[in-house]
């Protein structure tokens, strides 16, 4: 009687199965481009909003359907890597980065972010050599990239490269890294693990001018007057120094730094595709950094976001087309201001200033249309003045030119206009 009623039920289970499977499997296969792109928005807006859990529940059907083009593939990929990475997941971000590098579809910038984040995650997996490899390649893309010198440094100081260690920490500083004390303070211990005591001091005093409460740079500074080793303790220091930063907010996802220009110009940076940049992107997988995965006797010290990840801030979108890669001859919209960035002889000459200033500071140019000017001056000749904008008020122009001439270029805000 049980093997009659079995042999009659058994049938209808195996019809449920194969008839539920199939619908499940083909849920992603069937979504539909306008699906896919709301739901890779809603897996942006998620991360962003510090749920990242919610951000991988949405994305991974988008990647798993694969009906999007190859750059919004890859920017779902990244996200979704920088999701599992402010998990702790460091396995799968890396997997996720592999993937999103692979398919050869990021803007200069969103790469160097890729190499930057994937390189955090091989650091925390104790993989130093890979690290120190993907911060170089992030660093020959973008070469303002402050976040990216000061995790080299440290990586540098671990592996005894004091010297090499030191100078990244300078650019670091150099390129404006949002929490200084940071650079400073491992700037210290490679100068301490170099005798450098005087300017072990100064460093530690810097750090605590930046940050007066960071405790590790207060302890270092006593330990230092009573004689004592600095990077004898810095393991230790190193993790309250991480307890701080995460208490502070300084463990999740890092957004990138954005004008309120570039906020109303939105996300064209993130496509940029010329030859320039295809160029730059295969220097920087091709580069390669002496290294090893040893830890030196120095110890660690944490960086802001050290397992959290770098991602574009909320102006962006990865769907916007780029339109700043050729710079246009057209006069800017009236009543607007335009920054100028320089004037030569030779329009050729303006034109590959800006596209070599566009991959240099793409945090900060790129939302920005470029404009060439040409002036006839007289008998001293013509110039062609390469500007970019528009910005409705000066003050947005004059603050992306503070951060430029921060980085060592000339920049002034202007009317728009001859």
């Amino acid at each position: 009687m049980q093997g009659s009623i079995l042999y009659r039920i058994l049938p209808a289970l195996l019809l449920g199965l194969l008839v539920s499977f199939p619908v499940h499997a083909q849920s992603n296969s069937q979504l539909s481009v306008e699906d896919a792109e709301g739901a890779l928005r809603s897996g942006m807006q998620s991360l962003r909003a510090g749920d990242a859990p919610g951000a991988i529940a949405f994305l991974t059907p988008v990647i798993e359907a694969a009906v999007l083009p190859a750059d919004k593939s890859a920017f779902a990929l990244f996200y979704r890597a920088a999701a599992h990475q402010r998990l702790s997941q460091y396995l799968n971000a890396i997997r996720d980065y592999n993937q999103a590098i692979a398919l050869d579809a990021m803007s200069p910038a969103v790469l160097a972010m890729s190499f930057y984040n994937r390189g955090l995650s091989f650091e925390a997996s104790g993989k130093s050599s890979s690290a120190l490899n993907d911060f170089s390649r992030a660093l020959a893309i973008n070469s303002a990239f402050a976040q990216a010198y000061n995790a080299r440094g440290d990586i540098m100081r671990k592996l005894g490269r004091h010297q090499d260690a030191i100078r990244d920490y300078q650019a670091s500083l150099r390129y404006r890294h949002p929490q200084p004390h940071l650079s400073l303070y491992g700037q210290a211990l490679s100068h301490a693990a170099l005798r450098q005591k005087a300017l072990a001091r100064s460093a530690l005093e810097r750090a605590l001018v930046a940050k007066p409460d960071y405790k590790p740079a207060r302890d270092s500074l006593k330990r230092l007057d009573q004689g004592g080793d600095l990077n004898a303790a810095a393991p230790r220091r190193a993790q309250e120094a991480y307890r701080d930063a995460s208490a502070a907010g300084d463990g999740g996802v890092v957004t990138g730094s954005i004008s309120r220009a570039q906020q109303t110009g939105g996300a064209d940076q993130w496509r940029t595709r010329t030859t320039g940049n295809a160029a730059a992107r295969r220097q920087a997988r091709g580069q390669r950094v002496a290294g090893n995965n040893g830890v030196g006797a120095t110890g660690s010290i944490p960086r802001a976001g050290r397992t959290g990840a770098y991602v574009p801030g909320p102006g962006y979108d990865a769907a916007a087309r780029t339109r700043n890669t050729v710079a246009t001859t057209a006069p800017a919209p009236p009543g607007t201001f335009l920054i100028q960035l320089t004037a030569r002889r030779d329009e050729a000459a303006a034109r590959n200033v800006w596209r070599q200033m566009a991959l240099d500071h793409s945090d900060v140019l790129g939302s920005l249309t470029p404009y060439i000017q040409r002036v006839e001056l007289g008998g001293r000749g013509t110039m062609y003045r390469l500007r970019a904008g528009p910005f409705a008020v000066r003050g947005d122009g004059d603050q992306v030119c503070r951060v430029l001439r921060a980085r060592g270029a000339d920049c002034f805000a202007t009317e728009a206009g001859p």
